[in-house]
């Protein structure tokens, strides 16, 4: 069960919730099974940051996990970083995690081409991964290609059953191309899946911004705020409100 977990994990999407699923059955077999708790923390870390659950109910989940994880086993790795992970995107707890791991994102000056290196060798392997091409697109926007991020978009979401991530990047994609009717149509089929199930604040704030109703969006980015959700990376996204200075206000809040 613990393999299935982990190759299901490598899914992404869909996948991590199969994985989780696997990770539990592992455990209801052993529950002295350390790489089982390990898994079950890295599950539920990547389920709350990819928002398929709500950050303030997966990432203490996660957390209580890596620790049980490293009580049966001091010697594993992975729970570790399960932990500096959150301290950064959930706790955010800079110093405990400038400690433990120097936190980059591949989407940060300079390192633009490795993020598209990577992405494209794993769509290569699997053509069906939305979640690389999800980030190849956004590194596609950062640096200006707008016409293969919008491209690489449409793909993503259709092969994605139009996830909420991907309806938020292609809306921004194709409102700094100037398509900005249909980024409204995207931002608009965005908020209204908010209504049929769970999506982010944060990205319900994008969705509210791209339509121009800021105040409307800044209402969601407080209570994306009060639920923590893993605000920091915004920093480095092409968050349509990132100059506002209630954004900026917010990122002094958490200490950024």
């Amino acid at each position: 069960m613990y393999l299935k977990g982990r190759f299901s994990l490598g899914q992404r999407g869909a996948g991590l919730q199969r994985a989780l699923d696997y990770f539990q059955e592992a455990l209801a077999l052993d529950s002295s099974n350390a790489r089982a708790h390990e898994g079950m923390s890295t599950a539920l870390l990547l389920l709350g940051f990819y928002g398929y659950r709500p950050a303030h109910e997966a990432m203490p989940a996660a957390r209580r996990f890596a620790l049980n994880a490293i009580d049966l086993d001091s010697t594993a790795a992975d729970p570790d970083g399960t932990l500096m992970v959150i301290s950064w995107v959930y706790d955010w707890d800079w110093a405990r995690a400038e400690r433990h791991f120097n936190a980059s994102c591949y989407l940060c000056g300079g390192r633009l081409d490795e993020a598209e290196t990577l992405c494209r060798r794993a769509l290569e392997l699997d053509p069906l991964m939305w979640n690389a091409e999800r980030f190849l697109c956004t590194t596609l926007l950062v640096q200006g290609r707008l016409d293969e991020a919008i491209a690489h978009a449409q793909h993503a979401l259709s092969v994605s059953n139009r996830n909420h991530w991907l309806l938020q990047i292609s809306a921004q994609i194709l409102m700094t191309a100037g398509k900005q009717k249909e980024a409204t149509e995207l931002a608009k089929e965005l908020i209204d899946s908010g209504q049929h199930g769970y999506v982010p604040c944060g990205s319900l704030a994008a969705g509210y911004a791209i339509l121009g109703r800021i105040d409307e969006a800044f209402e969601w980015v407080e209570r994306a705020y009060r639920e923590r959700e893993p605000l920091p990376i915004w920093r480095h996204w092409p968050i349509p409100f990132n100059n506002d200075p209630r954004m900026q206000s917010i990122y002094r809040r958490m200490g950024l």
